[in-house]
């Protein structure tokens, strides 16, 4: 088996009409990215794929804090509880309940945080005047999205 070097793969892409172009994003809907260094090419829906990380989507996730730190800060007037010298709660009654007062907003230190089945939205759409770098194949008729230019 022949090692295959880095040139040899991209002259073989041009060789069967793939290449990599940027271009930049003139519309989201519908979606329409302008070719760099060519004006009058403008790619439509029909002719781009676009992947998942690209868009808005939402995700199922757990979340475990093991190192580090998390602060939850209590809100004014109901949440809010005075403290002893120490940090303890004075309202303490034995089984971890305490009252509440209007005393001032302040912070507590977490020592664990544990979130499940929580569902998180991704926003990281193409918006108007985003610069992408597009993979062409098929002899330039289609175009894949592969990444935003940053």
């Amino acid at each position: 088996m022949s090692e295959t070097s880095l040139k040899q793969i991209f002259q073989r892409m041009q060789q069967t009409g793939m290449g990599v172009v940027q271009g930049e994003v003139l519309s989201v809907s519908p979606l329409q990215i302008r070719v760099a260094n060519d004006e009058k090419l403008i790619l439509g829906e029909n002719v781009l794929s676009v992947p998942q990380r690209l868009t808005k989507y939402t995700v199922t996730a757990d979340i475990s804090m093991g190192e580090g730190s998390v602060t939850g800060e209590t809100q004014s007037g109901e949440g809010l509880h005075s403290h002893g010298p120490s940090g303890e709660h004075t309202q303490y009654q034995g089984s971890g309940a305490h009252s509440h007062t209007n005393e001032g907003a302040h912070t507590h230190a977490l020592t664990s945080l544990a979130a499940t089945g929580i569902k998180i939205t991704i926003d990281n759409s193409l918006k108007e005047g985003d610069m992408v770098y597009l993979l062409a194949f098929n002899n330039n008729k289609l175009y894949h999205v592969l990444d935003k230019v940053v």
